[in-house]
């Protein structure tokens, strides 16, 4: 993982959530530092090791709580980000829950398959401070706006450039 850029953090105004993230990662010394991350961009984050831990999580929630985002690693033992995704989706039919992805694996087709599986975001491991920053603003910004937009390492993709089966 990439080091702290302290002056950047410095520089840039706090990201504006309604309430805790929470990060899904197997690996404990990614989740602890990442979580260190977030939190020194002003999140407050909720740690879970598995899919499984993070839906019984949610699901222990009371009905009109709801992370701000939730940011999943696609390779994890038993369930894995993708089913993760589903199950989210299943938990809130009415709200939109922004995903990150952030995951080892960067080839374009499982960039291709976080979006189909309703990723907002998909950043490449090792993750670096700036890029982490500026995609949740990316993506809290759209979240407010009711218009998610699918962004990654690899480019973004409008909606309407994915209606249409063209990327910019």
């Amino acid at each position: 993982m990439a080091q702290p850029d302290k002056q950047n953090a410095a520089k840039r105004p706090p990201l504006e959530v309604r309430g805790p993230v929470v990060v899904v990662d197997d690996d404990e010394e990614f989740r602890m530092k990442f979580t260190r991350m977030l939190e020194g961009m002003g999140l407050s984050v909720i740690q879970q090791d598995s899919g499984s831990h993070c839906v019984r999580f949610l699901q222990n929630q009371p009905w009109n709580w709801y992370p701000s985002i939730v940011f999943t690693d696609i390779v994890m033992d038993g369930m894995g980000g993708y089913q993760l995704m589903r199950r989210i989706q299943e938990l809130y039919p009415r709200r939109s829950i922004p995903i990150i992805v952030v995951s080892k694996l960067d080839a374009g087709v499982d960039v291709g398959e976080a979006e189909v599986a309703g990723a907002a975001a998909y950043i490449t491991k090792p993750v670096d401070e700036q890029r982490v920053y500026e995609t949740v603003d990316k993506v809290l910004a759209a979240d407010r706006k009711g218009m998610l937009v699918f962004t990654s390492d690899y480019g973004r993709r409008s909606l309407r450039a994915r209606m249409k089966g063209k990327s910019e």
